[in-house]
């Protein structure tokens, strides 16, 4: 003998689990902790330019050349080439530095820059820090030991970030032009 179910009965049954399973799922997912996120929001932000260059247009920065007798082994450097961030018009108190993004079509996996449409072979591009006694700057690090500068009211509210760009060979390097790309952001605290 079987039985039928009607059509509302139907309905109840299936709510009826739907709620229950909701009802389990619900208890099943304790909190295990709390995360607390604080920030600020600032007013005017500097006015950046690099080598007199205002960004947002893409400053260019035109290297000495370097002899390949120069850059004939791994590891090899030449030609420094300094370059200066200059920031104007800032909030004052507090500091700025320059973060360089690790961008993997630009950054090569020891954090220098590729040779991205250049002829040259074997070099790359090696970013410093020149107020840390040029220390070459890993843009795949962190990069928490790039100087961060103060902004006073001394300075009217600006403040020069001191950076260089030099050659670096990863091997035996041959003639060739070299053409790189890094994007930066000004990292206020």
């Amino acid at each position: 003998m079987s039985q039928t179910v009607s059509a509302p009965m139907k309905r109840t049954l299936v709510l009826t689990l739907v709620a229950g399973i909701s009802t389990l799922a619900a208890t099943a997912h304790a909190a295990d902790g709390r995360i607390d996120f604080t920030g600020n929001i600032l007013g005017n932000t500097c006015t950046i330019k690099v080598n007199g260059t205002t960004a947002p247009t893409a400053a260019t920065i035109n290297m000495v050349a370097a002899r390949d007798s120069d850059l004939n082994g791994a590891t090899k450097t030449s030609v420094p080439t300094p370059f200066d961030i200059v920031l104007s018009s800032c909030v004052v108190g507090g500091k700025a530095s320059a973060y360089f993004e690790p961008l993997a079509a630009n950054v090569d996996a020891n954090g220098r820059l590729k040779n991205n449409g250049g002829t040259a072979g074997n070099v790359v591009l090696e970013l410093y820090d020149r107020a840390r006694s040029n220390a070459a700057i890993n843009i795949n690090s962190t990069q928490t030991t790039t100087t961060r500068v103060n902004i006073s009211s001394s300075s009217n509210g600006g403040a020069t970030l001191q950076y260089g760009v030099r050659y670096y060979a990863t091997g035996v390097a041959t003639v060739g032009t070299v053409k790189s790309t890094v994007t930066y952001n000004i990292l206020y605290e």
